[in-house]
């Protein structure tokens, strides 16, 4: 079995080598994003010590991203995620990372099981070095597939997922909850205005300042005046 940790750029480069060394020694094969990724110096320094392989993820968002990496010679494999990189840069990044020698592994963004489908299909593309992270679906209570993805060991059978479409019925069905949620928020945010703007009518008519209001005598200005405040989708 292969461990790896993702840091998500919480070290600080002081204490970065030896919580590398301490991964490395509980028998982890690499790390990802060790450092915050604006440090490029830090983390260039870092990756020279070859205390364990590091992955770029956060720091490889685009082609120009990679390009940027490859100068400062900061990471060892790349995380190529198609949820995010769509599949013309995802290739792109992946023939680019080949030329230069790097692992290359993908990721997923939280995936369903279609976005899994995506990015189980660039997995299989040639350079392909390392496993990839293509699991979150087995945590979903449900799915919009016809059929659930199967893993057999840790491993996924790319060829045997062609069977597999988007289920109708299910679509429709978290089609209609999310505009119900949508429609619940926008009503909750069309009370909370209702409520601002009746605080802060209530506030300015007690603030003293003495206003003229249409009907009132000429020679009387009032203090305050009837307001009237409407919300889009509200009744009064």
């Amino acid at each position: 079995m292969l461990l790896y940790a993702d840091s998500n750029e919480t070290l600080a480069p002081d204490t970065a080598p030896a919580a590398l060394e301490a991964m490395r020694d509980a028998g982890l094969s690499y790390v990802e994003e060790p450092l915050p990724v604006r440090l490029l110096s830090e983390r260039a320094a870092l990756r020279a010590r070859s205390i364990l392989p590091i992955i770029g993820d956060d720091s490889c968002f685009t082609p120009a991203d990679l390009e940027r990496e490859l100068s400062f010679g900061t990471i060892d494999i790349l995380n190529i995620k198609t949820a995010r990189n769509g599949f013309t840069d995802s290739l792109s990044m992946l023939t680019r990372a080949r030329q230069a020698g790097l692992g290359i592994m993908i990721g997923s963004q939280a995936s369903t099981g279609l976005g899994t489908l995506h990015a189980a299909l660039m997995a299989s593309q040639a350079g392909v070095s390392e496993p990839s992270e293509l699991s979150f679906v087995l945590k979903l209570q449900d799915d919009l597939l016809t059929d659930p993805i199967e893993f057999q060991d840790g491993w996924l059978d790319v060829a045997a997922l062609s069977g597999l479409g988007v289920d109708e019925a299910k679509l429709q069905k978290q089609a209609a909850l999310v505009a119900r949620a949508a429609a619940k928020e926008q009503s909750q945010a069309a009370k909370a205005a209702a409520r601002d703007a009746k605080a802060a009518a209530k506030e300015s008519g007690h603030s003293g300042a003495i206003t003229r209001v249409m009907g009132a005598h000429p020679g009387k200005p009032s203090k305050g005046g009837p307001l009237s405040f409407h919300a889009a989708g509200m009744e009064k």
